[in-house]
């Protein structure tokens, strides 16, 4: 990122301390669960490094903007269009059509610089959805891009207008933009870390330690300085805390140790930097780059081929090896040749980074306007997967539904109001059951209406924890309640149905018994946030609903299977390997009986009618596929063959025939 005429070493070995702790909490391994704030160690060094290099030829008169993205072509392209392209070609061979259209439009935004708004509109970095993105990543350098589109031409306005206003202009752009993430970050968490906006004062902060010329006056404090900077760089990676956990904070230890560092080896070494310029640690600073690029596809296609998440400790192993590997071949004959100006000229550089960068663009395209290319792959395999264009058509249907309100106009199957209708409320898995509850309501006559709002529990006047949007769910209680209450809605039932344990935090993935709930009553998800308040939430709307008055049934979850079953049928069609064994009975009791507990005393409590379906669906083992396709598409979401399989006959007798629901 730098001439050489300011090359500091000590800079590669703090990029090593940036990028392992990355790799090693991708990898899933244990001690680095803060191991993603590297990201934020990179940021404030190309800050300093980029920002300090423009600032010295602005002040020179030698700054030329074309030069300047010379340089970043240079420094960023080659690497990128090599993974990008080898990531498209794995995703050819492993990705079936649907996961393929997702990662092309992620492949697309990368060469558009624009990742991190695609990544931030459908993905959370941190669920695990987002674990099989072959390229989410690249959402960091999407960020640091949009940077500097906007940073060289900002500084050379404020050079010209007034030289001596730089450090403290760029330390106004920075205060501001902090403030901004930890405003923004109570509400909406998923934007600070995605969005430039937020991320900005992080690389402001690099360059301000470059423009401001502050560096420790003596070697004393150049040790003081470094000791202190290395101890914040390194105190959050084991769990990534914060002292009062103040929102948007997360970064700011390891940026300020960043920044502490960057200063005291400005002008005197130190112990730490002499450890940061170890040649171990300055090699694996030299590859950062590439080992950024190439261990995430690698972890990400991995997941797929072992069909979980969690990777084997040999798997781990292997990874990092290869990524190492990988970076260090990527550096040697992709990395250099690019930046040696005698073997390239400028002109070269700009016209194939134009070549790279449509060729890709069209060859994702390609894929998405193929819709994945369906026919790499025998028709006979998508029913065994659950990805058949009925399958596909329906997930896309209630996808389509997610988040409208009365006013916009809820989905609606059926036309007949002479029987009054049924209204399916709840979150995603509501929309996976909305199959089902269509083909019920035909047999019926009845007219279905869907209200779906992923990640939202059913009730009144709750916040959702950990949820990206959280003030998003407290207005779709009232907004239903008030749609049921009018003359318009011609409502009788409603069917509550939800990953009720989710709300909880029990019997999911990531569940413990003494978690706090992911719903509550309070923005801040704490004290009033117990198993207790968010059924007093469950209980308000019950309560609502009738005195409206409508009939209210509480649908049990779908048995969570505990392994995705897609990724687990392509590891048998790929690899011969059988489906791993589905739960019983017993363990589905288990990881629900909160929930259940909690469901079953609501309904008596308020005269609604309570069905559990485990006992119905697991004779005692839960069925994972029948009749040749498959019922769940991951470990809790239900396939539309399974919607129907499933929840079809039992929709019908709550439609018709109530013998079948369970008393409370």
């Amino acid at each position: 990122m730098s001439e050489k005429v300011n090359y500091r070493p000590d800079i590669d070995g703090l990029r090593a301390l940036a990028v392992v702790p990355v790799v090693l909490f991708h990898l899933g391994v244990a001690g680095f669960a803060g191991g993603f704030l590297g990201v934020d160690v990179f940021f404030v060094i190309s800050g300093y490094l980029i920002g300090g290099l423009v600032h010295r030829e602005l002040l020179a008169g030698d700054f030329s903007i074309i030069r300047f993205y010379e340089r970043r072509a240079r420094r960023i392209l080659p690497a990128i269009v090599v993974v990008t392209a080898a990531t498209l070609i794995a995703g050819w061979m492993l990705l079936y059509p649907w996961d393929f259209v997702i990662m092309a439009r992620s492949s697309l935004a990368t060469m558009l610089v624009s990742s991190n708004v695609y990544f931030w509109k459908f993905f959370d970095y941190f669920a695990p959805s987002a674990e099989l993105q072959p390229l989410l990543h690249t959402w960091s350098l999407s960020v640091e891009e949009q940077f500097y589109l906007v940073f060289p031409l900002t500084m050379a306005l404020v050079v010209r207008w007034r030289p001596k206003m730089v450090t403290p202009f760029v330390a106004a752009a920075a205060a501001l933009s902090l403030a901004a993430a930890m405003v923004v970050a109570v509400d909406d968490p998923n934007s600070v870390f995605y969005l430039i906006p937020f991320r900005a004062w992080e690389l402001a902060l690099g360059v301000l330690v470059a423009v401001s010329g502050f560096a420790p006056s003596s070697r004393r404090r150049s040790e003081i300085y470094a000791t202190i900077g290395a101890v914040l760089v390194l105190a959050p990676i084991p769990t990534a805390f914060v002292p009062g956990d103040v929102p948007g904070l997360v970064p700011l230890l390891p940026c300020l140790g960043t920044a502490m560092l960057l200063a005291a080896g400005t002008s005197h070494e130190t112990r730490v930097s002499g450890i940061l310029t170890w040649p171990f640690m300055r090699f694996i600073g030299l590859i950062s780059y590439s080992l950024y690029l190439w261990h995430w596809p690698l972890i990400a296609f991995a997941r797929v081929v072992v069909g979980s998440t969690e990777l084997p400790a040999t798997w781990q192993i292997a990874i990092g090896a290869l990524s190492f590997a990988l970076a260090a071949a990527s550096w040697r004959w992709v990395e250099q040749p690019f930046r040696n100006r005698g073997w390239l000229s400028r002109p070269a550089v700009f016209s194939l980074s134009v070549v790279s960068i449509a060729g890709l663009s069209l060859l994702s395209g390609a894929v998405l306007l193929n819709d994945g290319f369906r026919g790499r792959f025998p028709q006979s395999e998508y029913a065994g997967v659950g990805m058949t264009d009925e399958d596909l058509d329906e997930e896309a249907a209630w996808k389509a539904c997610s988040d409208r309100t009365p006013s916009e106009g809820l989905c609606t199957h059926g036309t007949d109001r002479s029987k009054p209708g049924v209204l399916l409320w709840g979150d995603s898995h509501a929309g996976t059951a909305w199959a089902g509850l269509k083909a019920a309501s035909e047999v019926a006559g009845r007219r279905a209406i869907l209200a779906i709002h992923p990640a939202c529990l059913p009730s009144l006047g709750l916040y959702q924890v950990d949820s990206g949007t959280r003030k998003r769910c407290l207005g779709v209680g009232p907004d239903l309640v008030s749609f049921l209450e009018s003359d318009s809605a011609d409502v009788e039932t409603v069917i509550l149905h939800a990953r009720w344990a989710m709300y909880f935090r029990h019997g999911t993935e990531d569940a413990g018994l003494d978690r706090m709930p992911m719903a509550a009553p309070k923005p801040d998800g704490e004290s009033d946030g117990s198993v207790d308040a968010v059924a007093s939430g469950l209980d308000s709307l019950v309560a609502r609903l009738k005195s409206i008055p409508v009939e209210v049934i509480l649908v049990g979850d779908v048995p969570e299977i505990g392994f995705s079953a897609r990724q687990a049928a392509l590891r048998r069609y790929r690899f011969g390997d059988p489906l791993p064994e589905a739960p019983m009975l017993s363990d589905v009791r288990r990881q629900a009986a909160i929930a259940d507990s909690v469901l079953g005393a609501t309904a008596h409590r308020r005269s609604a009618t309570w069905l559990d379906l485990a006992p119905g669906l697991c004779k005692p083992t839960c069925p994972v596929e029948n009749d040749g396709g498959l019922l769940y598409g991951n470990h809790h979401h239900l396939t539309a063959h399974g919607s129907r399989s499933l929840l079809t006959p039992v929709f019908s007798h709550l439609l018709s025939d109530r013998s079948l629901v369970t008393p409370p």
